[in-house]
């Protein structure tokens, strides 16, 4: 009776250690970052935008004012 070669198991891949999660915990951190940086530039650029309107319209409100007493 022949005997049967076995085959040795396929190797699994490799399972996830600590080391590879910690990886793509600080790969999607840096993600996080930038999309908040991004988030934030464009509130700030808005907040900026309306602050240089209001004190457009304080110093029109200011001449018109000033204009009005003399």
């Amino acid at each position: 009776m022949a005997t049967a070669t076995k085959r040795p198991p396929a190797k699994k891949q490799a399972e996830k250690g600590t080391l590879d999660y910690l990886e793509l915990a600080l790969e999607n951190l840096n993600k996080a970052r930038e999309h908040a940086q991004k988030d934030a530039r464009g509130q700030i650029d808005t907040i900026v935008e309306r602050v240089l309107g209001t004190i457009g319209d304080v110093r029109a409100e200011l001449k018109s004012r000033a204009a009005h007493v003399h």
